[in-house]
């Protein structure tokens, strides 16, 4: 499961919003901000992706889902795991079971986060 970690400041002129999880970091920030993230990885030493910037024409990947900007707001949308649903095999009931589970509870928690504990719940 995906449990956010958020930083918030809205300190003088820097305003920044940082998401981690586990390996992936998605950040909302003024160019002061972003300067200041810059600066601190050179300073720990610390190597990391490349930066890539979301606009109109621009997608960005990010927990295995889309990001995409339009004209007034920003969507998110899974990558592809809808089309990993399918009807199990009642051969393998268990096994099929279980994946199709785990697809359901990650669909579930990304358009809807409280439907997870739902999911968990009825499982």
């Amino acid at each position: 499961m995906f449990n956010p970690c958020f930083f918030i400041t809205n300190t003088g002129t820097l305003f920044g919003i940082v998401g981690m999880q586990t390996n992936n970091t998605i950040i909302l920030g003024n160019n002061q901000f972003l300067a200041l993230k810059e600066d601190a990885l050179v300073k720990a030493k610390l190597i990391a992706k490349l930066k890539k910037r979301l606009n109109l024409t621009t997608l960005l990947l990010f927990n295995r889902c889309i990001l995409s900007l339009n004209k007034d707001s920003i969507a998110l949308r899974q990558k592809g795991q809808g089309r990993k649903i399918n009807v199990i095999n009642v051969n393998s009931l268990k096994q099929g079971y279980v994946e199709q589970r785990a697809c359901g509870a990650y669909i579930a928690f990304i358009c809807q986060p409280k439907a997870s504990f739902d999911l968990s719940i009825a499982a």
